[in-house]
């Protein structure tokens, strides 16, 4: 549901979404300008609202930032290029995963490529490893550390100095591509 909310001297619309699992609120600005809010279901909209203009200046900066860049043009991918891009994706994650779970030797069960607004990449508790169709559009360096990155979800499902060590084996520049990826931002 998208709501408006007066921050500053701009009318900011956003959206809500409660998740069963969060435990704070969080706030995203999105390269399109779009402002997505999360929090846990106990907390009211009064609060998040709160904690929304508490950040104001923040957020105006943001969206500032991101109307300024030319990404922001970016048009949206046609289903046509979408499914492409899938299939390249699919490829793509399958061969890296191949190449690189020859050092590691982890167990998976699936992989699948989807649509997703805000991440990479994801690994489940179950054992299967999601990408963004987007990877296909990237640099094959960073295509790697997005692969390797969640390989190593596979035995360290968090972001401690052990995960980082686990990366760290098969891409040792991984600070430099999370930097990049940040810049780059999700596209379309």
């Amino acid at each position: 549901m998208i709501r408006q909310i007066r921050v500053g001297s701009r009318v900011v619309e956003y959206s809500l979404r409660t998740y069963r699992r969060s435990r704070s609120i969080k706030i995203a600005i999105h390269i399109d300008g779009r402002v997505a809010l999360s929090a846990p279901p106990r907390i009211s909209v009064r609060m998040v609202e709160q904690f929304l203009l508490s950040k104001s200046d923040w957020v105006l900066a943001q969206l500032d930032r991101v109307s300024a860049s030319p990404r922001a043009a970016v048009p949206k991918h046609t289903a046509t290029e979408i499914k492409r891009f899938r299939l390249q994706a699919r490829e793509l994650a399958e061969s890296r995963i191949a190449k690189f779970n020859t050092h590691y030797g982890f167990v998976f069960h699936r992989v699948s490529i989807r649509n997703q607004r805000t991440r990479w990449g994801s690994c489940s508790k179950t054992g299967n490893l999601n990408f963004n169709y987007r990877i296909a559009l990237l640099p094959p360096h960073l295509v790697d550390y997005i692969v390797v990155h969640e390989l190593c979800h596979l035995r360290e499902f968090n972001h401690s100095p052990a995960f980082w060590e686990r990366v760290a084996q098969c891409v040792p520049d991984f600070r430099e591509c999370k930097r990049q990826l940040r810049a780059i931002g999700l596209l379309g």
